[in-house]
């Protein structure tokens, strides 16, 4: 598995589907190769996206245990800020103020 390291700025094309069937050949080695990822429209509206092999393993990363890790960390948070409300507390963070 490559090593996941977020580029700097990764350009996103929208083509047409008919433009990339045309220039798939030149299209292809674009997403491999320099940071970007295709999105396709078809009647103008988006229709599927290409996108590299790495762009591919970081959202499949995501999709299984960060969304599971994001879920509990809410739980989390939330059965602190209840235990604070029930305390008396004022709850942590900046931002945040009592109603």
């Amino acid at each position: 598995m490559t090593r996941m390291i977020p580029a700097p700025y990764i350009r996103t094309e929208m083509i047409s589907v008919t433009n990339f069937r045309t220039n798939i050949a030149m299209l292809l080695p674009q997403v491999v190769n320099i940071p970007s990822r295709l999105l396709l429209t078809r009647h103008g509206r988006p229709y599927c996206a290409v996108v590299s092999i790495r762009d591919l393993e970081m959202v499949e990363r995501f999709d299984g245990h960060s969304l599971a890790s994001l879920r509990r960390e809410q739980d989390d948070i939330a059965c602190r800020f209840a235990a604070a409300q029930e305390a008396g507390e004022r709850p942590p963070g900046p931002g945040l103020r009592s109603l």
